[in-house]
């Protein structure tokens, strides 16, 4: 009898055990999914926030920008219809003769009245290794480029600037001149000088491929390349240049960075 009663208060005692266990694992399953809600939760907030920011950002992308004396909408385009470029006036001082235009579109261009890109590009070499300011440079430039320079030009702000190269110097006590100029110096100061360092690294023009209104130029170029004791003089380089009205502009250029011990 006796062992019968202490069978079953053993029985008793797992079941309770056995019932108090269900009873903590569940609170456990209650209280992960809980927590697994909040994060879920919270990673759809997030989600939101940064879908909400790019639709702002692509909406902001469309609006309407002013473009000198005509409006284009780089967003969207009304069906059936053609957005159309402004038409400019693009005159500057000393422009040559098949330069010079009047009222036109400056990105309408005509390949066959154009000089070739590689004279093009050695006109602008020649006047920039002799030029004093940027004014003298601005006809060879894309009509944008040239455009966008002399809007920072117009806006900057010779005591901000000082301001500013006062603000680096306490951030870096150790920056140096050159540092300082670079960071600080006007567009058309800063413009010149690069125009400047392209003439001076031209060698003389590989290879020309024109592709519509652009054309690229492949340059042999002066380079200052040392490796493990060994001068490399030489590389080449890519210059882009754009054809607007019946001329090709300077639009950019681009080391390879790859370098020669003899001219290439």
């Amino acid at each position: 009898m006796n062992n019968v009663l202490l069978t079953i208060v053993i029985v008793v005692v797992l079941a309770q055990a056995a019932n108090a266990g269900d009873a903590d694992f569940e609170r456990r399953v209650q209280e992960n999914r809980r927590l697994f809600e909040q994060r879920a939760a919270e990673h759809r907030r997030q989600f939101e926030e940064r879908t909400g920011r790019l639709r702002r950002g692509s909406e902001a992308m469309s609006t309407t920008h002013s473009y000198g004396s005509g409006t284009t909408n780089y967003g969207t385009q009304s069906s059936g219809s053609q957005s159309q470029l402004p038409v400019h006036k693009f005159q500057y001082a000393n422009q040559s003769d098949h330069m010079k235009g009047t009222d036109f579109n400056p990105l309408a261009y005509d390949v066959k009245k154009a000089p070739s890109p590689d004279l093009c590009f050695l006109k602008f070499v020649a006047t920039a290794k002799t030029a004093t300011n940027m004014n003298q440079l601005m006809e060879f430039l894309p009509f944008s480029k040239s455009r966008t320079l002399k809007e920072r030009q117009e806006q900057y702000d010779p005591q901000m600037a000082a301001q500013h190269r006062e603000s680096f110097k306490r951030s870096d006590p150790n920056i140096g001149e050159a540092s300082l100029t670079h960071l600080t110096q006007d567009p058309y100061s800063g413009e010149l000088k690069h125009c400047r360092e392209v003439a001076a690294k031209v060698l003389r023009i590989r290879k020309v491929t024109i592709k519509g209104n652009k054309a690229i130029l492949d340059v042999g170029v002066r380079a200052e390349a040392t490796q493990d004791g060994a001068k490399y003089p030489y590389g080449i380089a890519d210059v882009e240049m754009i054809c607007e009205g019946n001329y090709w502009k300077f639009s950019s250029y681009s080391d390879h960075n790859i370098f020669y011990k003899e001219p290439q």
